[in-house]
């Protein structure tokens, strides 16, 4: 009787063994979408309308972001773009979910206007003076802190502060380094 109940063991144990060799196996497929675009709401305050492109890559640690931006002046606000493009580096330590929370370092580089305030006769003061816009190139660095919520798998919102400097780069420009900041509040969408 022993050596039945040993024989069955034995054989019951070779085909559990061999049933968990066979079964198939299971790989996880991310779901969420890896490409972003998003409009910021704020970008008329700063006379300008700003789009980017962001790809998710790194199982979702790692986003690179293209922000483009077109100036149609009048903004009192930032830097008063005509252009601005740039390169964003975005971490994201928690990777990808409804909540996240990112930083990272941006460039830009661009064309703005500064202003001239042109007065050939200041010494005589029945003449006026007054401003031209001179169109100066610029370049600029930031470190942004900010938060993504994605309530749905396409849609979603994100708002951003960046801090930094620009520096002008004109033969005419007498600053090397001035400080600067944004806060961006925008929709985007996912695929």
């Amino acid at each position: 009787m022993k050596i039945i109940i040993a024989v069955f063991c034995s054989v019951a144990m070779t085909h559990s063994v061999v049933a968990q060799e066979s079964a198939p196996v299971v790989v996880e497929k991310d779901v969420n979408p890896k490409n972003v675009i998003s409009y910021d709401f704020l970008s008329p305050l700063y006379g300008k309308a700003a789009l980017s492109y962001e790809r998710i890559l790194a199982k979702g640690y790692l986003g690179l972001r293209l922000p483009v931006s077109i100036g149609f002046g009048g903004a009192e606000l930032g830097l008063n773009p005509k252009w601005e493009v740039g390169f964003e580096t975005r971490i994201y330590p928690t990777a990808q979910g409804k909540f996240k929370y990112y930083f990272g370092l941006e460039g830009k580089f661009g064309r703005m206007n500064s202003w001239y305030n042109n007065c050939p006769t200041c010494y005589y003061p029945h003449y006026e003076s007054y401003v031209l816009p001179v169109p100066r190139d610029f370049l600029a660095v930031y470190a942004k802190n900010g938060v993504m919520y994605n309530p749905f798998k396409h849609l979603g919102f994100n708002a951003a502060l960046g801090l930094g400097f620009y520096r002008e780069i004109s033969p005419y420009s007498f600053r090397n380094f001035t400080e600067h900041g944004y806060f961006e509040v925008g929709v985007n969408y996912r695929f």
